[in-house]
């Protein structure tokens, strides 16, 4: 029986029982021919899902009937054989994070065919990556709660020193909970970060952060990613899509429910959440 991956394009992207091909119309399967689908576009209607050869190649790949491929060869060194623990992707430039504790940026632009650049993450693993939307940064995210962020420079993460800083501090004793799930930079110095069970608004406090953390609502599970639409902020959560905003107290938040959501992606008309059993998805209209 194939398995939903998620939504992609604004369609279903579906995996093979023996995970040999996937596809978003059964009758045109793209075969996979040993490479892993590691990450697929959610921020735009076009089927675009990036997959790893065990020899390092990636491959961007458009799923509509009239495929089209972009091969990038030159991290072969970083990727052959690793696991890949999160992907951002933004135009021409990827980002991935793998089992080594590494964090590779790749460009795939005519223009700057250069060496992958790559940076370490130590003992704290990466469970977050995402391009800034100038595309001037890397968000990075751990386990711990820490943030980061990286300059990027031609495609490239930047070698200036002093390019390299850290957003937000790793929790005192971090639990699993504490992993970072996205973050987002604001006005006045300010950061967003999500985690698996809160949403943290860091300030610069003097020379320190201080933070103000809210509890995810009651029974909508953990939070897996934010996106932000129309200067609204949407937490999308194992159940539920919460809209952040302020309430007064005993006020309800506002959740649209999305039991058994496979994934989720976004159309020119709002925020689509895939729901199984249904040919349909469900649209939180905005």
């Amino acid at each position: 029986m194939a398995v939903c991956l998620g939504a992609v394009g604004g369609k279903r992207l579906y995996e093979t029982a023996d995970r040999s091909a996937v596809y978003i119309d059964p009758q045109y399967p793209v075969p996979l021919a040993g490479a892993k689908c590691v990450a697929f576009s959610r921020f735009t209607d076009q089927p675009v899902i990036v997959l790893l050869y065990p020899t390092g190649v990636i491959e961007l790949l458009d799923i509509h009937v009239d495929s089209q491929r972009i091969e990038i060869d030159g991290a072969k060194e970083d990727l052959c054989g690793v696991t890949v623990l999160t992907v951002a992707i933004v135009e021409q430039i990827l980002a991935f994070a793998t089992s080594e504790n590494k964090v590779v940026v790749v460009s795939h632009s005519t223009p700057m065919q250069q060496p992958p650049t790559w940076l370490l993450s130590g003992n704290d693993t990466v469970t977050f990556l995402r391009f800034t939307p100038d595309r001037k940064q890397l968000l990075i995210g751990h386990t711990s709660g820490r943030v980061n962020c990286v300059d990027i420079h031609a495609g490239l993460l930047s070698p200036i020193e002093g390019s390299h800083q850290e957003l937000v501090p790793a929790a005192a004793n971090p639990k699993v909970t504490d992993r970072v799930v996205a973050a987002a930079r604001l006005e006045a110095e300010q950061v967003l970060v999500v985690t698996a069970d809160q949403v943290q608004l860091w300030k610069p406090d003097g020379r320190c952060m201080s933070v103000i953390a809210v509890a995810l609502p009651k029974r909508i599970g953990q939070a897996r990613d934010c996106v932000f639409l129309k200067r609204r902020m949407f937490v999308l959560c194992d159940e539920a899509v919460w809209e952040v905003k302020s309430r007064r107290r005993g006020e309800k938040a506002k959740l649209t429910r999305v039991d058994g959501s496979v994934g989720w992606c976004i159309d020119v008309c709002g925020l689509l959440v895939w729901k199984r059993g249904r040919s349909e998805p469900k649209r939180v209209l905005i």
